[in-house]
């Protein structure tokens, strides 16, 4: 009995309820099993087409879609064809749905059963919801013939009231979840998010066309025709002939002769021949896809020197770089198709002058004061030390990781050279390459936006990501975040093109993309790649034989052999695939999990790791020093949008663009849960392009539901996108940077040593430099950071304690000293004074507090100084 009160959440009605769900669920499978045995197949199954029936509430008004294809699925097809619409089986999902919340009213604690209780019963009603509109309102002859008595114009009327109540709705959901709430605000939140929601969805029932994520474009003149296919064997074979070139061009690139490839190039030769007369009708592609492979092979060797070939080792940094861009194009040429057309974005010149003018306000936006506004290395010293190496070696490996704990390819920090190349040693120079790629990412998503939906859409989310301020914060530190959302954002462009259009070429140019996000950070080689896969299932399951799968297969295979030398260099190297997780126990590991289910500590589990990640958009702060500042990933005033862009998608969940968007914020999340700070900023940037697209949609298709005139529709998107942008620019820079300073440096247990550093650059070769305070610096930490800046400067820090005569009489004395010493510290400078010739303090010139600054008393070296006159100043 006391061990039962000790832990309640091991009480017996939990196990009885989870036993109860096995069971129905374990019921509900025998039943389907025998079911799909049993029915019989109906020619409407083998129908190409996209289940997402029309509404047929029609009010006579131009959709906001330019581009969207609405197919037309017969009732009877729906019902054999989609397991929902059987009746035995909402039955088990909804006895399933009551048993789960059960549990969670018994065994929750508040306000953690508040808020999951919501979100359960507001499922059951929004599907509830959803069922009853569609049987109402389309089979309804009552509700017909009161639709058909309603003038357009009392209906935009009515429309536009429901619409402005689901906004005032997510306004207040918004507020509610604001940081400065308390926790028990939450479950408030959620009802009026969902509430808003399925008001929203009114609106849109009564509504049509109505406003929906732009489904795919379907090239229905190709849909049944023969097209070629990509044989796997020949595939297979040019895989091989692919590496055995590779091999064969280290051996003559080394200048060695390996006799085993010598004596067997006959081999490789008929292989060769072999894939390239089984492949006659492509012969150039097959040739293309060779030795795009073989450069692969040859950049992996380079790097992981499993053959231990020494020779290259000369291969320098610049020309591994030149192998990667040449064998992703050459495999992209090799994996395309004959009749594939040439990508074409029908842009106007009023679009190309629209994104590039955003992409250049992104740019200067990421490039405004970028070495004054955070002075001080924010996880950088990594990518700064690792810069070094560049200025010394032009071989450095590219794939090899930088360090156990900065387990990243060198690659990112090759761009990072660049830019110091460009801007010099100085926090512009180290954090360039950042702010442009943060830049490019502006046109990837447009690009995603004009495939998945339209260009309202794609220019409002490129505007809106342009501005948005955790964005922009990561694309002003020189860390390899900001490069993953760029890539992954291009790989499902060029996939989602590949989808509409059926062109090889996009899906094995997707790819490529996909395999490049496995050169960054680790987050991105574990989101994008199984989120595409699943996507791509997904649809393939929606409309069945929309998919191609041998597209798909060469989408896979750009993918595997791009991102293959990575790996090929860890296993070289006998290093783990995701040392984050293994070296820095990032994730969480299995102990916990065992002392989860043996304790019951699910309400630990829920608030830290179910809750965090969620409630890390809008409600959560940050506890690293990251990003920190007192709001969550969107401000208060943007969530709004990105909610009624949310439910816009869930409503429209079957199509690809919204599947898309829905899938990558939900992986994300769930992604994030499985490691041990679950709402750590840095684990966000790569959904940061999914947020503003969404938000984009929940603009450009709540507006219209408003505003029934076209021309004041375009004018009300174009105010609220520039007015939220502009907000996001004034809050980044004018209210989180100061702030953000502020709560870096208080961090600290001393005044702020990379001011000092700054104010040392200009020191004369081989000073000497003393931190001197109650708490002195981590002596490696401000010496590295010294070091990106000077190599020739000595640092050493020491606590007033140890600074006595004999300290003293043992320093330099035939070189300049420059002391940096606490405020009001009186003692050690009077000390000092007794064995050097000490000029004036000076103060920051940097705006600092004096409270956070260290005063500099400089003594530069004056031969046999004793009685000499004050020498002049350095």
């Amino acid at each position: 009995m006391e061990h039962a009160e000790t832990h309640p959440h091991r009480s017996p009605n939990r196990w009885l309820l989870l036993a109860g769900v096995m069971l129905i669920g374990l019921v509900a499978l025998v039943a389907r099993v025998r079911s799909a045995f049993n029915a019989p197949v109906k020619p409407e199954d083998a129908q190409n087409t996209l289940p997402n029936p029309a509404d047929t509430a029609v009010i006579p008004q131009s959709s906001i879609s330019e581009t969207a294809i609405v197919a037309e699925i017969s009732t009877e097809a729906i019902a054999t064809s989609n397991l929902f619409n059987q009746i035995w089986f909402r039955w088990v999902v909804l006895a399933e749905v009551l048993l789960a919340i059960t549990w969670i009213v018994f065994n929750v604690q508040s306000p953690y059963s508040g808020l999951l209780l919501i979100f359960s019963t507001g499922s059951l009603l929004a599907a509830g919801a959803y069922q009853l509109q569609a049987h109402f309102l389309k089979e309804s002859p009552q509700t017909r013939l009161i639709l058909n008595n309603i003038t357009v114009d009392d209906r935009a009327f009515i429309v536009a009231l429901i619409a402005l109540t689901a906004v005032a709705l997510m306004i207040a959901s918004s507020v509610f979840f604001a940081p400065e709430n308390p926790m028990e605000s939450l479950p408030l939140a959620a009802l009026l998010m969902l509430i808003g929601g399925l008001t929203l969805w009114a609106a849109n029932s009564l509504s049509a066309p109505t406003p929906a994520i732009v489904q795919l474009a379907l090239p229905i003149e190709n849909l049944h025709q023969k097209l070629p296919r990509l044989n796997p064997v020949h595939l297979v074979i040019t895989v091989i002939g692919g590496i055995l070139l590779g091999l064969l061009l280290i051996s003559q690139i080394s200048g060695l002769q390996i006799s085993h490839l010598v004596q067997f190039q006959w081999l490789w030769l008929g292989v060769l021949f072999i894939m390239l007369g089984l492949n006659r009708v492509n012969l150039w592609r097959g040739l293309l896809l060779t030795g795009g492979i073989g450069l692969l092979a040859l950049l992996a060797e380079i790097n992981a020197s499993y053959l231990g070939i020494r020779e290259l080792q000369q291969i320098t940094s610049n020309q591994q770089f030149g192998l990667l861009i040449g064998a992703c194009g050459l495999i992209a040429l090799g994996l395309g198709r004959r009749g594939d057309q040439p990508y074409r974005l029908n842009l106007q010149r009023r679009d190309i002058l629209l994104i590039s003018l955003v992409t250049g306000l992104a740019l200067a936006l990421r490039f405004w004061r970028l070495d004054d506004t955070a002075r001080f290395f924010v996880d950088e010293l990594s990518f700064s030390s690792s810069m070094g190496l560049f200025r010394v070696d032009r071989n450095v490996p590219l794939l090899v990781p930088m360090s156990s704990i900065a387990a990243f390819p060198y690659i990112f920090v090759y761009w990072q050279s660049w830019g110091e190349s460009l801007f010099g040693r100085n926090y512009i120079g180290l954090r360039a390459a950042s702010a442009v790629i943060g830049a490019l990412t502006i046109p990837a998503i447009y690009f995603l936006g004009r495939v998945i939906a339209d260009k309202k859409v794609a220019l409002v989310g490129a505007l809106l990501l342009a501005a948005l301020p955790p964005h922009l914060h990561f694309s002003r530190l020189a860390i390899n975040n900001i490069a993953d959302p760029l890539f992954g954002t291009l790989a499902f462009a060029f996939l989602a093109k590949g989808v509409r259009d059926n062109q090889r070429l996009d899906y094995a140019i997707g790819g490529i993309f996909l395999g490049l996000t496995h050169y960054f950070y680790e987050g991105g080689r574990l989101l994008y790649t199984p989120l595409a896969l699943i996507w791509i299932v997904a649809l393939a399951i929606i409309w069945r034989r929309r998919i191609d799968k041998w597209n798909v297969l060469a989408a896979v295979s750009a993918t595997f052999l791009v991102a293959l030398p990575i790996y090929y260099t860890l296993l070289g190297l006998d290093r783990p695939i995701t040392a984050r997780m293994v070296d820095n126990a990032t994730g969480l590991a299995r102990e916990y999990w065992q002392a989860l289910f043996r304790l019951g500590t699910f309400d630990f589990h829920v608030r830290e790791h179910i809750l965090a990640p969620l409630l890390a958009y809008v409600h959560r702060v940050e506890l690293t020093m990251f990003y920190r500042g007192r709001t969550g990933i969107l401000l208060a005033a943007v969530f709004p949008a990105a909610l009624l862009g949310l439910f816009h998608a869930l409503r429209r969940w079957g199509t690809p663009g919204a599947l898309l968007l829905l899938l990558w914020v939900f992986a994300a999340s769930a992604g994030n849960s499985l490691l041990v700070d679950s709402a750590a900023s840095t684990r966000f940037v790569i959904v940061h392009p999914a947020l503003m697209l969404l938000t984009a949609i929940g603009i450009c298709f709540t507006l219209p539901l408003i505003i029934t005139q076209a021309r004041l529709q375009r004018v009300a998107i174009a105010v609220v996108a520039i007015g939220l942008a502009l907000f996001q620019v004034h809050y980044y820079f004018n209210i989180h940077i100061p702030l953000y300073n502020e709560q870096f440096r208080d961090e600290w247990s001393h005044p702020d040593p990379q001011d000092a550093i700054l104010r040392s650059v200009d020191f004369p070769s081989n000073t000497h430099i003393y931190f001197i305070g109650m708490v002195p610096p981590e002596a490696g930490f401000i010496d590295g950071v010294l070091h990106y800046f000077r190599d020739d400067l000595h640092l050493f820090t020491a606590t007033r304690e140890e600074i006595t005569a004999k300290y003293i009489g043992e320093m330099s004395s035939d070189v300049d000293h420059a002391f940096f010493v606490e405020v009001g510290d009186t003692s050690t400078v009077e000390l000092l004074k007794q064995h050097f010739y000490l000029l004036p303090a000076q103060s920051s010139p940097y705006d600092l507090p004096l409270e956070d600054q260290y005063l500099l008393y400089y003594a530069p070296f004056v031969p046999g100084y004793s009685d000499n006159s004050p020498p002049a100043s350095p």
